[in-house]
């Protein structure tokens, strides 16, 4: 997440900011946008652990009640 979404958003602050793409203010810019981007993956991890398995389960819920995801060539 942190090495994808992270850098991602940073390429719009890049362009944006100023009117010369170097390397040295690429590197300020991901340098700068770094601990951001751990919190946000931080927060994202953490945020999975704490809904994915009841989200799953109430998913796994539907999926039986309306006969989702079974073998449709019988």
């Amino acid at each position: 997440m942190m090495l994808v979404v992270g850098p991602l958003l940073d390429i719009c602050a890049l362009f944006t900011m100023g009117s010369a793409v170097t390397p040295e203010g690429a590197a300020a810019v991901y340098l700068s946008g770094l601990p951001v981007n751990a919190v946000h993956a931080a927060a994202t991890v953490l945020t999975l652990l704490l809904v994915s398995q009841p989200m799953f389960e109430k998913l796994d819920r539907v999926k039986i009640k309306y006969g989702m995801m079974e073998d449709s060539t019988q």
